[in-house]
């Protein structure tokens, strides 16, 4: 045992550190062979221990963090350590406006108003009680008000305060124009106190018909800073959950096509995602998705090539085959997509040629020729990720292709409302059911018909499901980790738009024919089910 003592003088300089080094230099002497001297001890200390002064961690009663305008905060700070809470002193060193905190029972007493919607950091200040004039230890207790519009005397959100709508982060959106899906609209966004010039349009196809509506941003000076990614971005797409009132299954299914990546570590595409809410002109709009545009600065940041082509399959003929998807001629072999970066703008040589060499060559051509265009394994996990979670929409089209000059072309999924138990209308999917759509895609469907790939993607897959992140601890811990989050911001978003949801004219007839119907925890619940039953149907499947 090394105790610390009587040090030679360069020693005791440096006040109680202890220099241990070989040889006599050091002045301390070891008999035991092991490099360290027995029995050394500090003056007047006989068991050689030095007590650390104590220590609190401050810590409350808070049950639940989230609370709304004209409810009462309660909650009772304690130590969490050395320092028993008997014997500490506590002060809060600011307060809320009309807040009070009695040093007594160590309780803090809010009841809040109309205008005290935001995030509150209380931080708290402890001392011991025997007059200690050591530093004080400090410990902040963190909640959140959410605005209340229903309130007769609600007071509008300011945004450069209202920055966090229970512990989410919220994007405000001020725009006098009428936005649409061609042209960027003037607009200022702002977020965690900073404003930004910002374009503005709406985004997506289907969506742009929804009631609650994606959004496309294009920040014109300053780039916004994005914690969660720990980058600035040029562009945010703000994603509308209105098609699925689990809230999730977008965000989902980015992670795990992330973790399929980290658990082979190997570099992918990975789209980037987090919850937000959004406030449009002052009112809110509810609970959305910020995702990732997927562009060039996109690329980069995930260590890709920059200056490179990148194409969206946008309909069924971008199927890698001659002919269009009802088996005619296509006029261009680069049918089915657009072009999302790259110059010349109007130049599809490279994917022309990819298209070429899939449409013109048989299963085991396209196998065997693979490592001069894709990397197989990439488009193995790539097929294993909408097997699994039923992305029958993204089989052939919502695919991004990216190809720098020299390099292979790299696989990107997106758009995923169909997904882990409905389709895109919101129909109900059997999790024992297995979508043929792969067929439809020459590169897919050749991984599935040569005998030695398909054993190879098989097996892969089956690593996944016992492994890695396709197992369900994985997966549930994931949706456990996202509900806790968002919990009760999904619940005031359904409270705002289940009327509409439930009457919207692509779905509504077909559920309530079906009477399959959920409400938010409905469908919380009806996801956990479902993927229970997947893992349960493929630990069964025979393959």
């Amino acid at each position: 045992m090394l105790r610390i003592g009587a040090a030679p003088a360069v020693c005791t300089a440096l006040l109680l550190i202890a220099c241990v080094e070989s040889g006599d230099e050091t002045g301390i002497a070891d008999d035991t062979g092991d490099g360290v001297e027995e029995g050394f001890a500090l003056p007047g200390d006989t068991a050689g221990d030095i007590s650390p002064a104590p220590d609190c961690s401050v810590v409350s009663d808070l049950a639940d963090a989230n609370y709304l305008e004209g409810e009462s905060v309660r909650f009772v700070v304690s130590c969490s350590g050395s320092l028993a809470t008997a014997s500490a002193s506590f002060e809060a060193d600011a307060l809320p406006t009309g807040a009070s905190f009695d040093p007594g029972s160590r309780t803090f007493s809010w009841t809040t108003g109309p205008a005290d919607g935001g995030r509150f950091d209380v931080t708290f200040s402890v001392l011991p009680v025997d007059g200690s004039t050591e530093l004080p230890d400090k410990g902040t207790v963190t909640f959140w008000v959410a605005d209340d519009p229903s309130r007769s005397d609600n007071v509008p959100v300011t945004p450069e305060t209202y920055t966090e709508e229970w512990g989410l982060p919220v994007v405000h959106v001020a725009t006098s124009a009428v936005l649409n899906t061609e042209t960027d609209a003037e607009a200022t966004v702002t977020w965690y106190g900073q404003s930004y010039a910002t374009g503005i349009q709406i985004h997506g196809k289907t969506s742009s018909h929804y009631p609650k509506q994606s959004y496309g941003l294009k920040f014109t000076e300053a780039e916004l800073p994005i914690a969660a990614w720990d980058v600035t971005r040029d562009h945010l797409l703000l994603i509308s959950t209105f098609d699925d009132n689990s809230y999730v299954r977008q965000k989902f299914t980015y992670d795990l096509w992330a973790a399929i990546a980290d658990y082979w570590g190997q570099p992918r595409l990975t789209p980037r995602s987090f919850f937000t809410v959004v406030y449009l002109n002052g009112h809110y709009l509810g609970l959305y998705v910020g995702e990732d545009r997927l562009d060039d600065e996109w690329a980069d940041q995930l260590g890709f090539e920059r200056d490179a082509n990148l194409y969206k399959a946008v309909d069924p003929d971008a199927n890698y085959a001659l002919t269009d998807q009802y088996g005619a001629e296509k006029a261009t072999l680069h049918q089915g997509y657009e072009k999302a970066e790259g110059d010349p703008a109007e130049d599809f040589s490279d994917l022309d040629a990819l298209v070429e060499f899939t449409g013109s060559s048989t299963a085991e051509e396209i196998i065997s020729g693979s490592p001069d265009w894709i990397d197989l394994n990439e488009w193995m996990d790539a097929l294993a990720l909408l097997f699994y979670v039923n992305g029958e929409d993204s089989y052939v089209k919502n695919i991004y292709l990216h190809h720098a000059p020299g390099e292979l072309f790299r696989y990107a999924p997106w758009d995923f409302n169909s997904a882990w138990g409905q389709n895109w209308r919101t129909y109900r999917v059997d999790p024992s059911f297995e979508d043929t759509g792969a067929l439809d895609n020459r590169i897919f469907a050749a991984i599935l018909s040569d005998p030695e790939a398909s054993a190879w993607f098989w097996s892969r897959l089956d690593q996944l499901c016992r492994l890695g992140p396709l197992r369900e601890a994985w997966q549930r811990e994931t949706l456990d980790g996202y509900f806790a989050a968002i919990d009760r911001s999904a619940q005031r978003d359904w409270d705002v738009w289940s009327d509409q949801y439930r009457a919207y004219g692509d779905w509504a007839e077909h559920r309530e024919d079906e009477a399959d119907w959920t409400d938010y925890e409905g469908e919380k619940a009806y996801l956990y089910e479902w993927i229970a039953g997947r893992a349960a149907h493929f630990e069964a499947a025979e393959r």
